[in-house]
């Protein structure tokens, strides 16, 4: 029932042309949003859940962050509507999922 849109979640910009071999936006700044986004999010619900939308490559900086993985090395890209969970307790965070899909699997 509290949705919200935070322009913080974007994807990272890519050049007019949609290539990803040079980033309009730099991954650092990517990065610092993301964070503070997520940040923001888990202090105004302490010790509850919170579901954060958002696109690709931003998440996959997110998630290197971390995971303490060189933004770039971690050769994942996570599937329309996959979900990657976060756990977060005082300033440690931890992943608990990664680009899961199983939600997506019919029977």
């Amino acid at each position: 029932a509290d949705v919200r849109v935070d322009q913080r979640l974007r994807e990272q910009e890519l050049q007019p042309d949609g290539s990803l071999s040079d980033f309009k936006e730099p991954p650092d700044a990517v990065l610092e949003r993301m964070r503070a986004a997520v940040g923001d999010a888990a202090a105004a619900h302490p010790g509850g859940r919170v579901l954060l939308v958002t696109h690709a490559l931003a998440i996959l900086a997110y998630l290197c962050e971390v995971m303490r993985v060189e933004v770039g090395r971690l050769r994942l890209l996570p599937y329309y509507t996959s979900v990657s969970v976060v756990r977060i307790k005082g300033d440690r965070r931890m992943v608990g999922a990664l680009a899961d899909t199983s939600h997506l699997e019919l029977d």
